[in-house]
């Protein structure tokens, strides 16, 4: 007698569920929220854990002995390691809460810790000679001394008869050399009487006022001015030679060149950088609804 084999009866309805695409994505989205939930719970679970390792006491360690000079004991330790974790713990439920989100103050801040980052590979590098010379070359005017001047003076005080007194006195003297070549007899002066190569900001300083300074500079070598006031009275000056600008020589103004050429190299790192950040980013141009 032969074995009669009788169909079963599901058989087909699974082979038809098999083959259904809308059962495909039902079991790859119930699967991919079962390993989100998971992910997210161990991302919680490591939120949540704060780690307080030999390292991390070595390094506040450090940060109070380089505080006070020396080491904490045990003791101080324990309370440096608490004090940290009441800090994190509060520092991580800001973060959790959103506090941080819109806070011009954490982000001016979290922009300066970049470019600290940013210029500190600059910083790091030591430029050749050469590099620092091509940079001189190339940029002179950064190394310019100014216009300076030498001068003698004649000093007339207030203090004996007035300023009024002084300043006749000081005409005086100026006829005298006109008409006669006679040289200026004045005052005992409480600083020099003699200056050398001094700048318009130094003459400035010394006597007081841009009107002196200015007079100076725009009198002719070797002539004594009209009378012209300072903070301490009246005077007649006699320019011995005007410096005019000129560009330092390069050893002189070496750290000059050193500290110029960090700058320029920092600004350009941090451009090129920025470009390179900005070019993962997108930026919608639409403008602002009002």
């Amino acid at each position: 007698m032969n074995a009669v084999s009788l169909p079963v009866a599901g058989t087909g309805i699974w082979r038809r569920w098999a083959r259904e695409p809308l059962l495909h994505f039902a079991v790859i989205g119930a699967a991919i929220f079962v390993l989100a939930h998971y992910v997210e719970q161990a991302r919680q679970t490591a939120q949540n854990r704060i780690v307080v390792d030999r390292s991390l006491r070595d390094r506040l360690s450090g940060l109070y002995r380089t505080q006070f000079g020396t080491a904490p004991s045990a003791t101080q330790l324990q309370v440096i390691v608490e004090e940290y974790i009441d800090d994190e713990v509060q520092y991580r439920e800001a973060l959790r809460l959103g506090l941080a989100d819109d806070d011009e103050i954490i982000r001016r801040r979290l922009i300066q810790k970049l470019e600290f980052l940013q210029r500190d590979a600059v910083a790091s590098s030591d430029p050749s000679t050469d590099v620092l010379r091509a940079y001189y070359d190339a940029h002179p005017e950064l190394f310019v001394a100014g216009e300076s001047v030498s001068f003698t003076h004649t000093f007339f005080s207030a203090d004996r008869a007035g300023d009024d007194h002084a300043l006749a006195r000081a005409r005086d003297a100026h006829a005298a050399w006109l008409a006669r070549g006679d040289a200026p007899q004045g005052d005992a002066f409480p600083l020099d009487t003699d200056y050398s190569q001094l700048s318009r900001e130094e003459v400035g300083r010394i006597f007081g006022g841009t009107d002196f300074a200015a007079l100076v500079f725009a009198s002719p070598t070797d002539e004594w001015s009209e009378p012209v006031h300072s903070g301490f009275g009246w005077h007649l000056v006699k320019v011995t030679s005007h410096q005019p600008p000129k560009v330092l020589p390069f050893e002189q103004v070496l750290p000059d060149v050193r500290a110029a050429w960090l700058h320029d190299s920092t600004a350009q790192a941090r451009r090129k950088q920025l470009d390179a950040l900005r070019a993962g980013y997108q930026v919608d141009p639409r403008a602002a609804t009002p």
